[in-house]
């Protein structure tokens, strides 16, 4: 059996309803949800993208995974599946989550997205910020007129490198240690991208051994990456569940 964790902002979800008894739905919108069962909600701030729910849950239940003989497999997913998957085909993609609740399953891991996206190794060995890389844009915050670096022509990059950043960093003063372990978690020398993919939007679904396999303090650093409204971590996480979990 499976257990559906849903990261809902405002989409409208009344589809879950035929399978209601399996799901567990992340409220960061609206409390409009009348037609949900509350003991099925989770309110929580609008924080972290879809990551910061998946790890939310993955924490809080972490302790009680080994004893749920019910719920072998979890189901990760966003509130709006069906532009992830059968190109907007929305019955036959909410027929194809409906359809892994009680089928065999002979994986351990297994995307729901169906634009399977590479990931090139430069993502990981040049660029920096949203594990493997974040716009340019998200830095702006940064006071430019601080910046005394030779050579560094900023407008030049759409993505921002990581000695670059790391210039940026230090010459206005900024201190981000959790960007720093990020790093050392997720050093390329340990990730074979040999022909490595993943799944738009982050729809998923994995066993509970997957999760078990790293232990509670593991998810939780990876989960403190994930306190702000967009984090940068969110955009390296959408690339590397597969990796984490498989």
């Amino acid at each position: 059996m499976v257990k559906i964790v849903i990261a809902r902002y405002n989409e409208d979800i009344h589809w879950v309803i035929p399978i209601i008894d399996y799901v567990i739905v992340y409220n960061k919108g609206e409390d409009d949800l009348d037609y949900i069962p509350t003991n099925k909600i989770i309110k929580c701030e609008n924080l972290g993208k879809e990551s910061n729910t998946y790890l939310r849950y993955i924490i809080s239940n972490y302790d009680n995974l080994n004893d749920d003989n019910l719920n072998d497999y979890i189901m990760f997913i966003q509130g709006k599946v069906y532009d992830h998957m059968y190109n907007n085909d929305i019955i036959k993609s909410h027929n194809e989550i409906f359809s892994y609740i009680k089928s065999p399953k002979n994986y351990k891991f297994k995307f729901l997205s169906k634009n399977l996206i590479p990931v090139p190794l430069s993502d990981l060995v040049d660029y920096c910020s949203g594990i493997p890389a974040v716009p340019l844009k998200e830095i702006d915050p940064i006071p430019i007129e601080k910046i005394q670096c030779e050579n560094l022509k900023l407008n030049s990059y759409k993505f921002i490198k990581k000695h670059e950043l790391t210039k940026l960093i230090e010459q206005c003063g900024i201190q981000e240690p959790k960007r720093t372990e990020l790093f050392k978690l997720y050093s390329h020398e340990k990730i074979n991208l040999n022909n490595y993919k993943y799944g738009a939007g982050a729809l998923f679904i994995c066993s509970k051994e997957c999760i078990l396999k790293h232990s509670k303090e593991y998810w939780e650093e990876i989960y403190s990456t994930t306190l702000e409204p967009n984090p940068s971590s969110g955009y390296g996480l959408e690339k590397l569940w597969k990796y984490l979990l498989s």
